[in-house]
């Protein structure tokens, strides 16, 4: 599962412009399941793991700050009859 994310896609940040500095992630799921995440650049090959729900990173750097990112989860050990698990993400992204 991919969640994705466009800054210009927000409706006063259509036209920003500058490159990203820094990047940080929360991956907060409804239930304890085993789920691992990884924050990609649309643009690179490059992903970062999201380790124990959380990142920071500047792995990122000097991308655009227009660079579509995405959240993928890989979800663990699913057992049949587990209640549906939502993934809340948080993305901050600083730019300058």
């Amino acid at each position: 599962m991919e969640q994705s994310f466009r800054i210009t896609e927000i409706p006063q940040l259509r036209s920003i412009s500058g490159t990203i500095s820094a990047i940080s992630v929360q991956v907060m799921p409804t239930y304890s399941v085993q789920i691992d995440s990884y924050l990609c650049a649309e643009s690179t090959a490059l992903c970062v793991p999201v380790i124990n729900g959380r990142v920071y990173t500047k792995a990122f750097n000097d991308l655009s700050v227009a660079t579509p990112l995405y959240v993928k989860h890989q979800v663990g050990q699913w057992q049949p009859g587990n209640s549906p698990t939502y993934i809340k993400v948080q993305l901050n992204i600083w730019w300058q």
